[in-house]
């Protein structure tokens, strides 16, 4: 678990990004499980913030929008903390807090 860990983690800098070949072949290779049944994204953990994690959904997961949540420690209870759903020009991913008018549209069960 260590060796995962640190090889999802590590920073390798401006310019040395193909250094993640790696963790990519590692991901693709053994993590890549069919979508839709069993998985949609994928979370490693935030080279930033080592207490964080990031997640990764399939372009067409994320084209459709998406739950971020967190899941209450010492509770199975999990918190809705805003909603994605499409992209800009940049092809940013677009996020928005609970209560606005694209959470209602797109994810009416939040309530």
């Amino acid at each position: 678990m260590n060796f995962l860990k640190d090889e999802f983690s590590r920073d390798v800098g401006i310019g040395n990004e193909y250094l993640y070949i790696v963790s990519e072949f590692i991901a693709k290779s053994f993590f890549d499980l069919p979508p839709r049944d069993i998985q949609d994204a994928w979370v490693f953990p935030s080279i930033k913030d080592k207490n964080s994690y990031n997640v990764c959904f399939r372009p067409e997961v994320a084209r459709e929008g998406a739950l971020i949540c967190q899941k209450q420690s010492g509770s199975e209870d999990i918190i809705v903390k805003c909603v994605s759903h499409g992209f800009d020009e940049n092809g940013v991913a677009q996020f928005y807090p609970l209560g606005s008018d694209i959470q209602k549209a797109f994810f009416p069960e939040i309530v």
